[in-house]
This record gives C-alpha cells, structure tokens and sequence, in this order.
C-alpha cells in the first residue's frame, strides 16, 4: 500500500520540477492513475509492474540532475546523472516488487531481463531525445514514452524467447515419454 503513495508522491514530483505548482492540475490526477495502476496491478500483465516503477520513479531519477542546478535533465552534459538517477533510484522497488522480476530470478535468466530493459530502455530514450528539445516537459515526457516503449520491446522479445523455449522443452519431453 505504501509503494502506492510513493509512486503517486514520485509523479507529482515530475510535474512539481518541470513546471512548478501550475504542474498540479494534470499531475494530480496522473498520479492517481499511477497509483490506481499498482493498486490494480494482479489484474494486469506481471510486466506492467516494471513499467509502472520505471514511469514514477525511473522518471523522477530522470529528473535528479534538475535539482542540482542543471538547466533540463536531458541535455547531452547531464546524460549519465539522467540514467543514474533513472536506473538507482527504482532499482530496489522493481528487484523486490516487479513481478516479472521475481519470475525472472526464480528462473535465472533475470540478468538477460535487466540487461533487454536496460538496452530497451535506453534506445528508446535516444530516439525520443531527437525530438521535443524546445520544451523541458515535452521532452521529458517523450523520453518516458520512449523508455517505456523499449522495455515494451524487451518484453515482447523476452516472452516470444521464453514460449518458444517452452514448447521446445515440451516437445521434448513429449518425445522422451513417447
């Protein structure tokens, strides 16, 4: 319950640094989409747990090197802050609560998992980054979009890779019963 407020908290602070208190009016109600997504998360994909940590928080850690005076977190002299920020600061969260992290560990190819989202995630950040320079929060939200849509990438590669791993181990032993 409490990774639900947290989350919200996170959102509201995209908003708050981008745009200030005028930010209020739509990241409110975003946030509480965001925390009626976790909230409702059983009912959704096991993936979506790790796009809904990465939207709030990953966002947020997008955002870290605004807070220490940089003038727009995206720009191409704070780009290893952004992907710090991004990549720490949901870490612990998405290792302890992403369901399909915890498969994935189960498992032991969670290391393949990370490693796709993290590629996913950065190529989809780069080819956002083209776009939306003039405005920070435009950018941002580009960005996010971007990462989302790479790990999305990832994760559709990654079930596609699992099922058909699947089947093959049950045609096999399939055939050793026979």
């Amino acid at each position: 319950m409490m990774m639900m407020w947290i989350l919200a908290v996170a959102t509201i602070a995209q908003g708050w640094i981008l745009l200030g208190p005028a930010s209020l009016e739509v990241a409110v109600p975003v946030a509480l989409g965001v925390a009626l997504l976790w909230r409702i998360r059983a009912f959704l994909p096991a993936h979506a747990d790790m796009l809904i940590l990465m939207a709030a928080l990953g966002g947020f850690g997008m955002l870290l090197p605004v807070l220490y005076g940089a003038p727009a977190c995206h720009l191409d002299g704070h780009r290893t802050a952004m992907y710090l920020g991004m990549i720490l600061l949901p870490a612990g969260p998405c290792w302890t609560q992403a369901r399909c992290v915890l498969e994935a560990r189960r498992q032991g190819w969670v290391h393949w998992l990370l490693l796709g989202d993290l590629v996913g995630m950065v190529a989809g950040m780069e080819g956002a980054s083209l776009i939306g320079r003039g405005r920070p929060w435009l950018h941002h939200v580009l960005m996010l979009v971007g990462m989302l849509l790479g790990m999305g990438v990832n994760m559709t590669i990654v079930s596609l890779v699992l099922t058909s791993k699947r089947t093959r181990a049950d045609r096999q032993s399939l055939a050793r019963v026979a």
